[in-house]
């Protein structure tokens, strides 16, 4: 009974060392912060934005978790700063509540809401129709 004991505390030691190892550890690299516009849609192509900047050091560890945890599901579009040193659990936690990073943008004055479109949709990523009605 006492090895039963052993043999589960020990499994148990394991399993704690494996989630805190995805939640905790790094998995932004870089000495800069990564200014990132998540798109909407799925978490693979929330992936897939965090991997085209180079902020994932290792995207498995990072879809490891969000399937784990059932984030994966609650990921929001939008513009996020991702700190060099956060882990999975900081990255996906600011990410599933929406916690967006503002966007700070200079109109002069005169200009036409025609022309601020393009621009808004190349720099913020917004639909220039939106900026029509405004």
């Amino acid at each position: 009974m006492k090895k039963l004991l052993a043999v589960l505390f020990v499994l148990g030691l394991l399993g704690a060392g494996v989630i805190a190892w995805l939640a905790f550890l790094p998995n932004v690299g870089g000495d800069e912060a990564y200014s990132i516009r998540l798109p909407e849609g799925e978490f693979d192509e929330m992936l897939d934005s965090l991997e085209a900047a180079g902020a994932l050091q290792s995207r498995a560890r990072m879809e490891t978790f969000g399937q784990l945890t059932g984030w994966a599901d609650q990921v929001k579009e939008g513009h996020y700063v991702i700190e060099p040193g956060m882990g999975n659990w900081a990255v996906l936690d600011k990410i599933r509540k929406g916690l967006r990073d503002t966007n700070r943008i200079t109109i002069p004055p005169g200009t036409r809401p025609e022309r601020l479109g393009p621009v808004h949709q190349t720099q913020l990523g917004t639909d220039s129709t939106q900026d029509a009605r405004l």
